[in-house]
């Protein structure tokens, strides 16, 4: 069963980015904007699903929300999505089994999983590594770090995982 978990800001103030941003900017030299990239959320604690859902959307990204292992495996077979957050203490089977699960599909192999769980022993994060998990984030979340972070596997995907834009198109629930 997941823990509930709070919010740490390596800021004082409440200030971040606005919803939905485009990444768009006018004027000379500009960059194009980037593909909005889909971040499925794996968390069976409602309270904790909800905020990670307003960052990862107020920070741009399209969100998919599943709040158990079956539902996870469904949603990422379905949609692809280009980064997933895994609880590892879900109620049906483990985050563990979901996230081995996912690294035995040849479609879904390479999909970056950050894992996002109360189990901060060192003995814990080694098991989640070596089940598949590409990072680890202990709660309670630092928001600046944990929006870093799936930033940096959203990016390396859209640079390396061969992404060839499909997912400006990609479906929602």
């Amino acid at each position: 069963m997941a823990r509930q978990f709070s919010l740490v800001s390596d800021k004082g103030g409440s200030s971040g980015p606005s919803a939905r941003s485009t990444g768009s900017r006018s004027g000379a030299g500009a960059k194009p904007p980037l593909p909005v990239r889909t971040v499925l959320i794996v968390e069976d604690n409602a309270f904790n699903l909800k905020l990670l859902d307003d960052l990862l959307q107020a920070a741009g990204y399209n969100t998919l929300k599943a709040t158990d292992g079956e539902q996870a495996l469904s949603m990422a077979r379905e949609f692809t999505p280009d980064v997933i957050l895994m609880d590892i203490g879900l109620p049906d089977m483990s985050g563990i089994d979901v996230t081995r699960e996912i690294r035995a599909s040849g479609d879904l192999k390479d999909i970056p999983i950050i894992a996002v769980t109360a189990y901060a022993a060192p003995e814990d994060e080694a098991a989640i590594r070596h089940a598949g998990c590409d990072d680890y984030i202990a709660k309670p979340i630092s928001a600046p770090v944990f929006l870093r972070m799936v930033r940096r596997h959203a990016s390396f995907r859209l640079v390396d995982g061969g992404d060839d834009g499909a997912g400006l198109d990609r479906r929602r629930p």
